[in-house]
């Protein structure tokens, strides 16, 4: 995956700091399918650099980090009902 090319972005996803990439993870149309892992990381004690590495991930999960995802150039939409019952509806 890492070797396929990003799609184009245009001079504001650039600026704003928007990156498309291509995703682990496949999608197919009008087909249940249940939870599966894409990958799974370990971060030893020891390991410096891998600490860092898990800091920086944590400091994006404090700061509510989000991506995007968009299929076949459509936005993916999440939609739920929240605590008054009320359905809510975000992009990404």
């Amino acid at each position: 995956i890492a070797d396929e090319p990003s799609p184009v972005e245009n001079l504001g996803q650039v600026l704003f700091g928007e990156r498309i990439r291509p995703s682990p993870y496949k999608f197919n149309f009008l087909k249940n399918e249940d939870c599966h892992f894409v990958c799974q990381k370990k971060y030893e004690a020891g390991d410096i650099q891998k600490q860092k590495m898990l800091k920086r991930l944590m400091k994006g999960m404090v700061l509510n980090y989000q991506q995007h995802w968009i299929i076949d150039n459509m936005p993916v939409a999440l939609c739920y009902r929240n605590t008054e019952n009320q359905e809510f509806c975000s992009r990404g």
